[in-house]
């Protein structure tokens, strides 16, 4: 199947980004494609959102199993950016990228930083491989929004919810 096909399947669900909210963007360090987060850092700056990025040691932290107590650094950044969605990228083997963002997720559920348990975040993305992201869409459903590269930059921020008056009207007519 073709990712096109099957992510118009899936159901988005888009919260809009308020003024105050700040989108975390993070990946596993071993995955070395960092230009789909410079551009989406580019896109959402143009719209007026702040986005952060993960240091190399939250990054790193990904690319092995944790438990809940090794999940201070996640936390930190979090609190400290005052970070409220997380844009997840990993484009390499999709079954990989599913179970380190399933990781990230078991790590925000037992920290109870996902809104729904009384945290900051409202919001997860997951940006890969087509595969990658049907997997991630079948183990969580409506708790993420998934990305394949099939979206243009006005699609990509309307799933991202920025709201429409946010985005330059260049964008919204390409």
């Amino acid at each position: 199947r073709r990712l096109g096909q099957s992510a118009r399947m899936m159901r988005i669900n888009t919260v809009p980004i308020e003024s105050h909210e700040v989108v975390g963007l993070i990946k596993p360090a071993l995955d070395a494609h960092t230009l789909g987060l410079v551009s989406l850092r580019g896109l959402l700056a143009l719209c007026g959102v702040r986005s952060v990025e993960a240091d190399e040691k939250l990054c790193q932290l990904l690319d092995w199993p944790f438990e809940p107590p090794d999940a201070d650094p996640l936390e930190e950044w979090i609190r400290s950016q005052g970070v409220t969605r997380i844009g997840f990228s990993y484009r390499l083997d999709p079954e990989d990228g599913a179970h380190k963002f399933g990781r990230l997720v078991s790590a925000l559920k037992s920290r109870k930083l996902l809104a729904d348990r009384g945290g900051p975040v409202r919001m997860l993305y997951f940006a890969g491989l087509p595969d990658a992201c049907r997997l991630v869409h079948e183990r969580h459903g409506p708790l993420v929004t998934v990305f394949a590269g099939d979206d243009d930059d006005h699609g990509t921020l309307v799933k991202l919810g920025v709201p429409p008056e946010r985005i330059p009207r260049r964008i919204r007519e390409t």
